[in-house]
Protein backbone atom coordinates (compact mmCIF):
# COMPACT_ATOMS: atom_id res chain seq x y z
CA UNK A 1 0.00 0.00 0.00
CA UNK A 2 1.63 3.62 -0.98
CA UNK A 3 2.02 5.86 1.75
CA UNK A 4 2.23 9.69 1.40
CA UNK A 5 5.74 10.81 2.11
CA UNK A 6 6.22 13.92 0.31
CA UNK A 7 5.52 17.09 1.57
CA UNK A 8 5.92 20.02 -1.61
CA UNK A 9 5.91 23.83 -0.62
CA UNK A 10 6.28 25.70 -3.60
CA UNK A 11 9.92 24.62 -4.91
CA UNK A 12 10.85 23.27 -1.65
CA UNK A 13 10.19 19.36 -1.14
CA UNK A 14 10.80 16.42 1.85
CA UNK A 15 10.56 13.33 1.38
CA UNK A 16 10.17 11.06 4.64
CA UNK A 17 11.09 7.88 2.87
CA UNK A 18 14.36 9.31 1.82
CA UNK A 19 15.08 11.19 3.93
CA UNK A 20 15.75 13.60 0.86
CA UNK A 21 15.17 17.88 0.64
CA UNK A 22 14.71 19.34 -2.67
CA UNK A 23 15.30 23.18 -3.59
CA UNK A 24 14.28 23.84 -7.02
CA UNK A 25 14.43 20.30 -7.98
CA UNK A 26 18.06 20.28 -6.70
CA UNK A 27 19.27 18.33 -3.56
CA UNK A 28 19.81 19.55 -0.69
CA UNK A 29 22.56 17.43 2.33
CA UNK A 30 21.40 18.02 5.73
CA UNK A 31 22.18 16.47 8.87
CA UNK A 32 19.75 13.88 10.24
CA UNK A 33 18.72 16.12 13.13
CA UNK A 34 18.14 19.50 10.25
CA UNK A 35 16.08 16.91 8.40
CA UNK A 36 13.91 16.56 11.15
CA UNK A 37 13.91 19.73 11.98
CA UNK A 38 12.60 21.14 8.95
CA UNK A 39 10.21 17.89 8.63
CA UNK A 40 8.42 19.32 11.46
CA UNK A 41 8.23 22.90 10.36
CA UNK A 42 7.30 22.01 6.68
CA UNK A 43 4.49 19.62 8.52
CA UNK A 44 3.14 22.93 9.75
CA UNK A 45 3.82 25.57 7.19
CA UNK A 46 3.09 29.10 8.31
CA UNK A 47 2.79 27.98 12.03
CA UNK A 48 4.49 29.21 15.16
CA UNK A 49 6.09 26.28 16.70
CA UNK A 50 7.40 26.79 20.31
CA UNK A 51 10.63 25.61 21.05
CA UNK A 52 9.91 23.28 23.42
CA UNK A 53 7.05 21.63 20.90
CA UNK A 54 10.01 21.51 18.72
CA UNK A 55 12.64 19.67 21.21
CA UNK A 56 9.81 16.97 22.42
CA UNK A 57 8.92 16.17 18.59
CA UNK A 58 12.59 16.80 16.44
CA UNK A 59 14.86 15.77 19.81
CA UNK A 60 12.47 13.20 21.85
CA UNK A 61 13.31 15.24 24.58
CA UNK A 62 10.51 15.67 27.74
CA UNK A 63 8.67 18.65 28.68
CA UNK A 64 11.20 20.95 30.68
CA UNK A 65 14.55 19.04 29.66
CA UNK A 66 16.70 20.29 27.19
CA UNK A 67 18.65 23.03 25.93
CA UNK A 68 17.14 26.21 23.51
CA UNK A 69 21.22 26.26 22.39
CA UNK A 70 20.78 23.10 20.83
CA UNK A 71 17.65 23.96 18.39
CA UNK A 72 18.84 27.85 17.65
CA UNK A 73 21.91 26.21 16.29
CA UNK A 74 19.78 23.46 13.63
CA UNK A 75 17.79 26.72 13.05
CA UNK A 76 20.49 28.80 12.40
CA UNK A 77 22.00 25.80 10.16
CA UNK A 78 19.15 25.45 8.27
CA UNK A 79 18.39 28.46 7.28
CA UNK A 80 21.67 28.55 5.28
CA UNK A 81 20.11 25.95 3.26
CA UNK A 82 16.78 26.94 3.05
CA UNK A 83 16.78 30.67 2.57
CA UNK A 84 19.16 31.67 0.11
CA UNK A 85 16.60 29.83 -2.60
CA UNK A 86 13.32 29.07 -1.88
CA UNK A 87 10.44 31.80 -0.97
CA UNK A 88 10.07 30.20 2.61
CA UNK A 89 11.93 31.42 5.74
CA UNK A 90 12.55 30.11 8.96
CA UNK A 91 11.36 32.62 11.00
CA UNK A 92 12.04 33.65 14.82
CA UNK A 93 9.05 34.84 17.12
CA UNK A 94 10.74 36.08 20.47
CA UNK A 95 9.19 34.04 23.08
CA UNK A 96 6.91 32.14 20.90
CA UNK A 97 8.90 29.88 18.47
CA UNK A 98 10.25 29.09 15.03
CA UNK A 99 7.74 29.02 11.97
CA UNK A 100 8.43 27.83 8.40
CA UNK A 101 6.79 30.68 6.44
CA UNK A 102 6.18 32.05 2.46
CA UNK A 103 7.72 35.14 2.17
CA UNK A 104 5.63 37.90 1.80
CA UNK A 105 4.28 38.02 -1.86
CA UNK A 106 4.18 34.42 -2.62
CA UNK A 107 1.29 32.93 -3.07
CA UNK A 108 0.14 30.60 -0.48
CA UNK A 109 0.13 26.76 -0.34
CA UNK A 110 -0.67 23.95 2.03
CA UNK A 111 1.81 20.92 1.75
CA UNK A 112 0.34 18.86 -0.95
CA UNK A 113 1.16 14.80 -0.11
CA UNK A 114 2.87 13.15 -3.42
CA UNK A 115 3.46 9.47 -3.84
CA UNK A 116 6.17 10.24 -6.16
CA UNK A 117 10.07 9.52 -4.41
CA UNK A 118 12.52 11.91 -4.92
CA UNK A 119 16.34 10.65 -5.88
CA UNK A 120 18.68 12.80 -3.38
CA UNK A 121 21.96 11.50 -4.61
CA UNK A 122 23.44 12.24 -8.61
CA UNK A 123 25.85 9.94 -10.32
CA UNK A 124 28.66 12.93 -11.16
CA UNK A 125 29.57 12.37 -14.90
Amino acid sequence: MPTEHLIRLGNLAVDKSTYGVRISDKPVVLSYLQFELLLYLASHPNQIISAQTLLENVWGLRPGKGSNTRLRIQVYRLRRFIQASSPWKITTVSKRGYGLIQAAGEAARKPSPSRNVMVTRQKQP
